[in-house]
């Protein structure tokens, strides 16, 4: 006798998902710029950002499902430098350490194909991430190096103007459910910037790999 398929999807589920990941950015310019983003990508290190999101999903065919939403990610990177400062008893060095957290807010659109209709399902996914900057600052942390006192510090960058980044998105993850309406997913991602609204000499366009732990419930 044929195994009976346990492949189901509800119609409708929601949900919420959280998101670490590595981040980092290209810098894209004219020639006449380069010589400033090999500047930029000798100080510039990556960071662990993270997103964490309000999902839908909705089964359009068997083994499709759209999924939609609102998300919220902190993505950057990171400076170390080494600064001559001048102080009452002469010069010494401080190491400076900087975390810049661009924060945006956005709305994803990605398909999952389920290839595997077993317990434990199989699928990959593709589409876009927009995503609006809505914040921005700096975390700084300063150490001395001759006495090793150490000063931390938090600037808020003002938003002189805000822009739009769009990113594909594609992933492969395992979809199982705990119990007959909550199921549980992990789904290693990559991230990638194709477009961004604001208009400098110097595009910055984010990129992340990461793994997306999400908790659903079904409808219907």
């Amino acid at each position: 006798m044929q195994a009976q398929s346990v492949f189901k999807h509800h119609k409708v589920r929601v949900g919420l998902s959280l998101t670490p990941f590595y981040s980092y950015r290209n810098l894209k310019s004219p020639d006449n710029f380069q010589s400033v983003i090999n500047e930029f990508n000798k100080l510039d290190k990556a960071k662990v950002g993270y997103s964490a999101s309000f999902n839908l999903l909705f089964a359009i065919q068997k083994r499709i499902v759209l999924e939609t939403g609102v998300w919220f990610t902190d993505r950057g990177y990171n400076n170390d430098l080494e600064l001559l400062v001048e102080t009452p008893s002469g010069e010494t060095i401080q190491n400076l350490f900087l975390k810049h957290h661009n924060k945006y807010v956005g709305v994803p659109i990605k398909l999952n194909l389920y290839l595997v209709n077993k317990k434990v399902r199989f699928f990959v996914s593709g589409g876009l991430n927009t995503g609006m900057l809505v914040a921005s600052d700096r975390r700084v942390k300063i150490k001395d190096a001759v006495d090793g006192s150490i000063t931390r510090d938090y600037i808020k960058e003002k938003i002189q103007s805000t822009h739009l980044i769009i990113s594909a998105v594609a992933g492969v993850g395992l979809d199982f459910y705990l119990i007959k309406r909550l199921s549980l997913r992990f789904e290693p991602m990559i991230s990638y910037g194709l477009y961004n609204s604001q208009k400098n000499p110097i595009d910055y366009l984010p990129y992340e790999i990461g793994g997306t732990v999400g908790l659903h419930l079904g409808f219907k």
